[in-house]
């Protein structure tokens, strides 16, 4: 990894500036603004803020240029951008028509000339879509110019939004149009800039909440006080290609700081940051979390929403954690497999000292579709564990030396491996039993490859690698790339990668295609979960969606009790028209009060599968309109009445008693498997 590193140094010093083209445009009133362009590619646009050389004469002379403020961005952007810089009127080299922006700007609930300029700057350059980045005042033009001319702005940054010129004063109209961003937008604040996290917290309560970064040690013009954490957070950004924005979804973020306080995490104290926290973690089949915390001498259990729930003591050092059937957790420390089940005492065996032992991404425990348990060192696999009806045995430490595969087990009694060949090429190698190469997937980068190392093999045969991607900045990009059957570059999902101390298992795959990250920050760790957008998706809307709910299904809410069509309630949800692999995903609130009833619209179709990912019994297949209450409650008058009365109008028209029914089989074990919502 050093010598990586060390070449992306050495390439970034042998980088130039992109030549600059420097000039003036007049605007349709007469005023002059100043522009620089620099770099080729995709647009992009920035709108400085109000730290610069104001001129509020309109025939005042001015050789500084206002627009230096962008100086830390200006040529690194444009060595992957074509970027675009300027004077505000008023500011810098740009001559002043008419009021100046300091004293005419706020909102006004109207389009300000700053955003003329813009639009007008644009047409010159022949420029049709940007991405755009605003600065303090700058964020006030840059939100104006998506609300006014939408069809202008690529992605769109707010950076430092200025107290009451932005957002928070614009109209609730103004911030719906911003919304329609809010999946293209990204929000910077410096940590200690109180008056923009004021201005973003106000937006806010009124709707508009795009993802929002807060950069540490940094106010005002984060962009000037700490530059690298900026641009790494824009270049990211703007790098993001629009299929993750397709296929993920963020579900949960949870933070636990360092400490010994049980739902705290153990540290080890470097010199300078955190040398040391939770390295490795796994997932079970229910979404629940276990994190090594060897500090502490405890593993740390988490739900699936992230959430603390116990300790389990552990005395040891844990190189990989591994959950598997009835969710026993496999432990490999030094040369000796733990197995501790969810209750009862653990058993301890021997791994034998013949297999090489490495630590990190280098080794990790694997379980084949038969259910035989691997320990993987590098490229090479060895079968310690045959699968048997109750459980994994594990073999004779000499027995764990006579079956040794070339990769990780995938389907059809095939491995995996993943090399890499140089600094801008990787492969991935799929064999036979026989260690021959059946097929080969290459992987490029004009970047630097840091790590390359396989994730998971789906039900469709899809493979999900991780790839750390090293920029000519030294920043390392942590991806998620997505290849086909054939060998198809499908998709790119680049997560965070803000790692303070040694984190193994930096990401995991489960069997719903969701993916868990685990990583360490200055003030303790962080666990985010991401689920996949589901196949065909559309939102819930009227004639196209179904309502889940934890509670009976009538004509009036009662608490507890009855959940009204199409009323959301704490135990109730929307589903729209897509593919949900996993119903505890799908409807998570109507799971959480134990599912007992859906209503659905007419003309839509639902089928609820016993297991997820399409797979098992059809436990429903039903066209609406219609009413499916739980049987369990149907000798229960109380509840049976709720079931068949005479509903208010509409609801009655909508579903009238002939088209309620009984489910065939209890409701609540539906909760686990999978859906299909297809509308007309």
């Amino acid at each position: 990894m050093l010598k990586k590193i060390i070449f992306s140094i050495a390439y970034c010093c042998l980088l130039i500036s992109s030549p600059t083209i420097a000039d003036f445009i007049t605007m349709s009133d007469g005023a002059k603004i100043y522009y620089e362009v620099a770099g080729q590619g995709t647009p992009l646009l920035l709108i400085h803020g109000g730290d610069t050389n104001i001129r509020r004469n309109p025939y005042s002379t001015s050789d500084f240029k206002a627009s230096i403020s962008w100086e830390p961005q200006f040529q690194k952007f444009a060595k992957e951008f074509k970027v675009i810089r300027f004077d505000i009127r008023g500011f810098g080299k740009s001559t002043l028509v008419g009021k100046h922006p300091i004293d005419s700007w706020a909102w006004q609930r109207r389009k300000d000339r700053t955003v003329t300029d813009v639009v007008e700057l644009l047409k010159f350059l022949n420029i049709q879509k940007t991405h755009v980045i605003g600065l303090s005042i700058g964020a006030g033009i840059a939100a104006q110019l998506a609300v006014y001319h939408p069809k202008m702005v690529n992605k769109l940054i707010i950076a430092s939004p200025w107290n009451d010129h932005s957002l928070s004063f614009s109209s609730q109209r103004q911030l719906t149009r911003l919304n329609k961003f809010k999946k293209r937008t990204l929000l910077i604040v410096g940590a200690n800039d109180r008056h923009s996290i004021g201005e973003a917290n106000a937006a806010k309560q009124r709707g508009y909440n795009p993802k929002r970064e807060v950069i540490r040690n940094a106010g005002h013009f984060s962009n000037s006080e700490q530059p690298t954490k900026f641009n790494n957070l824009v270049l990211t950004f703007l790098r993001t290609k629009p299929t993750a924005d397709n296929l993920y979804k963020q579900d949960n973020s949870t933070n636990y700081g360092w400490g010994k306080q049980p739902e705290q995490f153990g540290l080890q104290e470097g010199e300078e940051i955190e040398t040391f926290g939770p390295h490795t973690y796994s997932v079970d089949s229910q979404g629940n979390m276990y994190v090594v915390d060897t500090i502490n001498s405890k593993i740390k259990v988490l739900n699936d929403k992230g959430r603390y729930q116990r300790n389990i003591d552990f005395t040891g050092w844990a190189s990989d954690i591994m959950t598997g059937r009835n969710n026993k957790l496999f432990i490999l420390d030094n040369d000796s497999l733990i197995i501790q089940p969810v209750r009862g005492k653990a058993t301890q065996h021997q791994i034998s000292p013949d297999i090489p032992k490495v630590e990190g991404y280098g080794q990790g425990m694997r379980v084949d579709n038969a259910g035989n348990l691997y320990l993987c060192q590098f490229q090479q696999c060895y079968q310690i564990g045959v699968a048997q009806k109750n459980g994994i045995k594990i073999l004779h430490p000499d027995e764990q030396l006579e079956n040794v595969s070339p990769g990780y087990p995938i389907k059809d009694n095939k491995f995996v491996r993943t090399l890499w060949k140089s600094n801008h090429k990787a492969v991935i190698e799929i064999m036979d039993e026989d260690w021959a190469i059946v097929q080969t997937i290459p992987m490029k980068t004009d970047d630097v490859f840091g790590m390359v190392g396989f994730l998971r093999q789906d039900d469709k045969g899809f493979f999900y690698i991780e790839v750390e991607r090293i920029t000519n900045d030294n920043y390392v990009h942590l991806e998620i790339w997505q290849y086909d059957e054939k060998g198809q570059h499908v998709s790119v999902t680049e997560l965070p990668n803000d790692y303070y101390s040694t984190v193994y298992k930096k990401a995991y795959i489960d069997e719903s295609k969701g993916i868990t990250q685990l990583f360490t920050t200055q003030n303790g760790v962080k666990v985010i979960s991401y689920q996949p957008i589901p196949k065909n998706f559309v939102a819930p809307k009227k004639g196209c969606r179904a309502f889940f709910t934890g509670a009976i299904v009538g004509g009036k809410f009662v608490t507890n009790t009855v959940s009204e069509v199409y009323q959301e309630d704490t135990m109730s949800e929307y589903v729209g028209a897509g593919e949900y692999p996993n119903n505890e995903r799908a409807f998570p609130k109507a799971v959480a009060a134990t599912f007992d009833g859906i209503a659905i619209d007419s003309g839509t179709r639902v089928v609820i599968y016993s297991k997820k990912n399409f797979k098992g019994k059809i436990l429903l297949d039903k066209t609406g309109p219609a009413i499916i209450n739980n049987l369990l409650w149907k000798n229960y008058p109380r509840l049976n009445r709720y079931h068949t009365e005479t509903y208010d109008e509409p609801l009655q028209s909508s579903f009238p008693q002939s088209v309620r029914k009984w489910s065939n089989s209890n409701m609540h074990k539906w909760s686990y498997g999978s859906l299909k919502v297809i509308c007309k």
